[in-house]
Order: structure tokens, then sequence, then C-alpha cells
């Protein structure tokens, strides 16, 4: 299996295609690089493509310290040999994308939020859905699996939508994600440091063509982050899916279609 020793941590990677343009898919955090498999092959027959697990998440394993995500992925492409790249990233990947790109920005020709907000985003009178609360007081208990588990009916179905209405086999994988990224949080993963100013007061920075995707039954932090992103960046587009968290996971042919067409034109 692929691993890179950057900044102190053993990063596990998988590197497709051969195009002369490179995509990096950065994923939730509420799961791994296997949230991606079914991007792999449509992206990888124009792309190099490349995915990762952060640090503390999946197969990476590093010993507690200060670090950056971003820092993390900039030394990746290095190790790599990438020098520019689009970034594609879900949820709290969407920020790390984003992060990056702020970081660096003549490294990144296009960036994709999915399901995501700016670090820094903390929308006035936000609720957080019953589920996430749930979920929340369950891993506080130490009942991890229970957590787990309302997690994975939360990220996938959504905070309204029955689980019964999403594949069965999509939402066991993303309980098994949520419960290996539980125990590596409740070991301990190291200290990450916010980005200052964090990117929602940075947003005037970004010069690249972004594309927002919002899934309709996702928890409502993403949708009010949508609007807000619209109006703080010069280039971008939103695209509303019927989903929940995790739409490239739930329909990945109509993400694929959807994202690879942006990449494509832009």
């Amino acid at each position: 299996m692929p691993f890179i020793d950057v900044n102190g941590a053993h990063i596990y990677y998988e590197s497709a295609g051969t195009g002369s343009e490179t995509v990096v898919f950065c994923h939730a955090g509420v799961a791994d690089t296997r949230m991606w498999d079914g991007q792999i092959k449509a992206f990888s027959q124009r792309y190099r493509v490349i995915r990762y697990d952060l640090r503390g998440f999946g197969q990476t394993t590093a010993p507690p310290m200060k670090f950056t995500h971003h820092d993390d992925l900039r030394a990746l492409l290095d190790a790599l040999g990438v020098g520019k790249a689009a970034m594609i990233g879900c949820s709290n990947g969407g920020r790390v994308a984003m992060n990056f790109t702020l970081a660096n920005p003549d490294r990144v020709t296009k960036l994709v939020m999915v399901c995501s907000a700016p670090g820094g985003f903390e929308p006035e009178n936000f609720q957080p859905a019953a589920l996430d609360i749930a979920s929340y007081e369950a891993e506080q208990a130490g009942d991890l699996e229970k957590a787990a588990r309302i997690g994975a009916q939360l990220w996938l179905a959504g905070a309204e939508r029955p689980a019964d209405q999403v594949d069965p086999a999509k939402l066991q994988l993303v309980y098994e994600m949520c419960l290996n990224d539980l125990k590596k949080s409740a070991a301990g993963v190291g200290d990450e440091q916010s980005m200052s100013p964090p990117g929602a007061k940075r947003l005037g920075e970004i010069h690249v063509p972004v594309l927002v995707i919002v899934g309709d039954y996702d928890e409502p932090m993403a949708s009010l982050a949508a609007p807000f992103m619209q109006q703080g960046i010069a280039d971008v587009r939103r695209v509303n899916m019927p989903t929940g968290h995790l739409p490239s996971l739930e329909r990945p042919d109509d993400f694929n279609r959807i994202v690879l067409a942006f990449l494509d034109k832009s």
C-alpha cells in the first residue's frame, strides 16, 4: 500500500490516471478515502487522481503533535511531484481544500466545495440536527458504536429522511468509516492549528472557479454556507443534489457528471 511520511505523519494515499492535470480528493470528517470509490474510474480517464486519508482518519497514522491539514496536503503533493491541481473536498475536506487554496493560491486551478463551509463560518442562531446532538452525546458517553450508527444515518440519509431510503450497503460503509474515525479521535490525533484569519474572512482572496454542491437532505449548515460563499467569491456556481451529506457516495454517476463538466469547462 502507498504511504508517504510527511510532517511527522504516515499518510496513506492512492494515485490513478496519467492525465496532464491533477485532481485531489479530500474526504469528509466522517469518512476516509473510500467515500471516493465511485469517482476514481471516471475521473482517472481524464486526469491524474489523488485521494488520501487525512491525519487522524483511515489508514493514516501520526503521533499527537501540532499540525495543519493544508500543510500536510502541500507536503504530500510536493512528495508526489504535483505542482498544480484541482481540489475537491467534502464537508471538513472542503475546509481543508479551501485552506490549501488560500495558503497556496498559485497551486490550485479549481475548487469544489461539497456539502461544506469555510473555516470559521458560524451562522447566527444555528441549531444542529437532533441526530447530530444524539451522536455527539453517545460519543461523549463512550458508546462509539451507537454514535457511529446515528452518524451514518445522519450523514448519508440526512437529518429528516429515513435511513431505509438509502442503500444499506452504503449505510454500512459510512458506519464503518465513522466508527474508525471516532476510535482514532478517542485515541488522540494531535492539535490541529486553525488558519488565522479563517477562510470565512478571506473569501475575496479566492480567484479560481469554485463549484458549490449542496445536498437537499443534508443538515442546514451547507445550505447556509452556500449563499455566504456565493456572495464572497468572485467566480462561483452552485448545484443542489437530492442527497444527504455525501453526494459522491450516494449518487456517484450524477456527481461525476456535474463535477467533470465543471472541471472540463472551467
